[in-house]
């Protein structure tokens, strides 16, 4: 069970992944975890079923890079994959997600064998052998700190993606509630009415 303490606090994870799933086929970084670039993330990625919408998730690459190298945030609470063909055994759950940040400077395994502050840290004990580990509010701060040239300038992104995505939530209920008050679209397109709501 995720606990929190006050239900406005998001929870901290760090997701493990392979380089099928953080690189290119030549090996670069992937495109589409570039928050910087003209691709966007889109989708799902596995989580614990704990996740929920809102919380904060560093993600360490696996060999050959292995490090700690993108914090993302979730766009929904986990949900079953059991039903999803895409999904690979083992992947119970998934979670929409936004990339925030590609960090300059990630931080590399040896730094983080080296690291004093993380030497109880669950992950790095268990070889970050799990898809997702809880990461208690103390090692993330200190990991944050390292990781993070500027956390003013992380906290406005995370404001300003938090502010697009309800935005988006926003327009979509009122287009799905009353379809018929955009009347300038209508002259142009003729009828509008509602098919579904977005899903995964």
């Amino acid at each position: 069970m995720n606990v929190r303490v006050d239900d406005d606090e998001p929870g901290h994870w760090l997701w493990v992944t392979g380089p099928s799933y953080y690189a290119e086929d030549d090996g670069s970084d992937r495109v589409d975890l570039d928050p910087t670039g003209d691709h966007v993330a889109d989708g799902w990625w596995t989580c614990h079923k704990d996740t929920r919408e809102g919380d904060l998730v560093l993600l360490y690459r696996t060999t050959p890079k292995m490090d700690i190298a993108y914090l993302i945030e979730t766009r929904s609470a986990a949900y079953s994959l059991l039903k999803d063909p895409s999904a690979e055994p083992g992947w119970d759950y998934g979670c929409d997600y936004e990339v925030i940040e590609k960090f300059a400077n990630p931080m590399g395994i040896a730094e983080i064998k080296a690291d004093p502050v993380l030497e109880g840290w669950n992950a790095k004990n268990s070889r970050f052998q799990r898809r997702a580990f809880r990461i208690e509010r103390g090692i993330w701060d200190h990991l944050i700190t390292r990781l993070v040239a500027d956390p003013t300038q992380i906290e406005e992104k995370l404001t300003r993606a938090e502010h697009l995505h309800t935005l988006e939530a926003e327009i979509e209920t009122i287009l799905a509630e009353e379809p018929k008050r955009l009347s300038v679209l209508l002259s142009v397109l003729g009828d509008v009415y509602l098919v579904e709501r977005q899903h995964r």
